[in-house]
This record gives C-alpha cells, structure tokens and sequence, in this order.
C-alpha cells in the first residue's frame, strides 16, 4: 500500500491541519476499499482517492453501513474472532452487491447495520427476537417494516449465497480462518 502522507507532501508543501484531515480521510477510504476489494492496486485506490477528494472538494466521510457495523462491534466489544463480528461484515457485503438493497431501494445505512446485527444474532441463535438492548444499540425498535424486509432480504442472501454456482469473492474471503468460515455455513435452515 502506498503511503499518501509522503507521496503528497511534496506537491502541497507544509502540512496544515486540513491537508492532514483529507490525507487521513482519503487512507481511510483507501483502507476501507481495499477490504472490500483486496483485489485493487494501490495505484488504482490511489486514482479512486484523488477522484473522490475532487468530487467532494475534500470532505469524504461517509455514512456507509459499515461505518455503524464498525460502531456496534465496538459498543458490543467484538474480537475479529467472534462469528458475530464476521458475519455483520460478510451481511453488509452480501447487502453491498445486492440490487434489491443497494439500488432499487434505498435503505437506510444505520437500518441496513441494524439488520446485519440482528441477522447475525438470529443465525447463531443468540436469540429469537427483537430485544430491548438493540433498540438502546441502534435506534431501531424491531418493529419497523423496513427493518423486517432487509432482514428477510439478508437470510435469503445467507441462504442463496452457498447456492450459487460460481463462488463469488466475497464467499470465497469469507470462508477463511480470519472470517470464522461464515460463508461455509449451511444457512437453510434460518427460516
């Protein structure tokens, strides 16, 4: 991965603190690209950074479902080693690549996060319902229709997902040791 910091301090000069904010935002969206898609060069996270920094003159925070996925592991006080914790990330993926959720219809990133981890609790079972503690966690009460069809829209990609025929890389990063082998579960018997 290239270093912004240093390939850009010769081109803008000193560093003042707002050229140290976009540099840190725009290594965020490289770090957070180059999860989603291990596949890219640094060149070309490098190219989508300057692109998006000219867009958005700078200002590129955005408010994905990975953003409030990121908060709730950390409220919640999830390892990288809690099948939890990859299943979210594998959820919002699946979301991510999903016309229905990303393109058709536009949810809400906090309801889309909010059905990840609701998801995931009802995968494995931690429990059935809806409880008190998610509302507190997220702001959603359980009983919002749209939270209701994202989360049937995500047990039909668990379910669908191992179905497919060609592997997709999403399943394929997610069958790894690193990602608890989500991916390689059954997930039929969810509903």
């Amino acid at each position: 991965m290239i270093n912004i910091n240093t390939s850009l301090a010769g081109i803008c000069g000193d560093k003042s603190d707002t050229y140290n904010l976009i540099i840190n935002e725009g290594n965020d969206v490289i770090h957070m690209t180059s999860r989603v898609d291990p596949e890219s060069s640094s060149e070309e996270l490098h190219r989508m950074h300057i692109s998006v920094s000219e867009r958005f003159h700078g200002r590129m925070f955005f408010m994905t479902p990975y953003v409030f996925v990121s908060y709730y592991q950390i409220i919640l006080k999830l390892e990288p080693r809690h099948d939890l914790y990859s299943m979210m990330n594998y959820l919002v993926e699946l979301a991510l690549y999903d016309d229905f959720l990303s393109v058709r219809n536009y949810f809400p990133p906090s309801l889309v996060a909010a059905a990840a981890l609701y998801t995931g609790i009802i995968v494995f079972k931690f429990r059935d319902e809806w409880f008190e503690d998610l509302s507190d966690l997220t702001g959603y009460n359980g009983f919002e229709d749209q939270l209701q069809v994202v989360h049937e829209r995500m047990k039909f990609l668990l379910s669908s997902a191992s179905l497919e025929e060609r592997e997709h890389s999403t399943q394929a990063r997610y069958d790894l040791p690193e990602n608890n082998h989500v991916s390689a579960i059954d997930y039929s018997s969810i509903y």
